[in-house]
């Protein structure tokens, strides 16, 4: 799985007032300002920014596989251990996965409601 860079520019953040999900938030940067998956995958995770569509990875990999990439950072992509809590972890994989249910691609709606 490839997650790209952590000086990303261009990926739009979801307005705080538009988030319906912790695991939305934090991928947004509003509940840790060092925390911005927004930058690379764009706020709504459809890789708006230089980062990937994670629509295309998310039902293709395990909740195990999906920690272990936002821990380590494979690549270019940053490592967020020690950044985020297994619970913080885990209620961003639970917004990705609301968000782009299995089988789906993700063309710009939230799920998360």
């Amino acid at each position: 799985m490839v997650l790209t860079l952590a000086a990303c520019k261009g990926g739009s953040q979801t307005p705080r007032d538009a988030v319906e999900h912790p695991g939305q938030a934090l991928f947004n940067g509003h509940t840790k300002p060092d925390v911005t998956c927004f930058k690379c995958h764009g706020g709504d995770a459809t890789g708006k920014g230089p980062g990937p569509n994670l629509a295309e990875h998310v039902s293709h990999h395990s909740d195990e596989d999906l920690a272990r990439v936002i821990y380590e950072g494979p690549g270019i992509m940053p490592s967020y251990q020690g950044k985020l809590s297994d619970e913080e972890v885990r209620q961003i994989i639970a917004w990705l996965r609301l968000r782009f249910p299995s089988g789906e691609q993700g063309h710009g709606r939230d799920h998360a409601h």
